[in-house]
């Protein structure tokens, strides 16, 4: 992710897409864990970085994909890294 030799910095955006009842819900990890307070997770690593946490889906709430973005804190606007997972089906109940 960094074209430089130093660590990369930016921001991980993490949010759970999926239905309650008849709605489309987006929901960013930080509504749904204690452990993380703002919209987006800072980031800072050379080669990698693990992050692990708990999160508390409302009720009736059926997860289809997680979004993925990162950003860089270096001036590029736009980011670096988008991805749309699936939801793991064995965890959909």
């Amino acid at each position: 992710l960094s074209a430089k030799e130093g660590d990369f910095t930016g921001n991980l955006e993490f949010r759970i897409v999926g239905q309650q009842g008849d709605k489309t819900l987006q929901l960013s990890l930080y509504q749904v864990s204690a452990q993380v307070t703002s919209p987006s997770i800072p980031l800072s690593f050379k080669y990698f970085q693990t992050l692990d946490g708990d999160m508390t889906l409302p009720q009736d709430f059926v997860p289809q994909t997680v979004e993925l973005v990162v950003k860089t804190n270096d001036r590029k606007p736009q980011p670096l890294v988008e991805s749309q997972l699936e939801w793991p089906a064995a965890s959909r109940k």
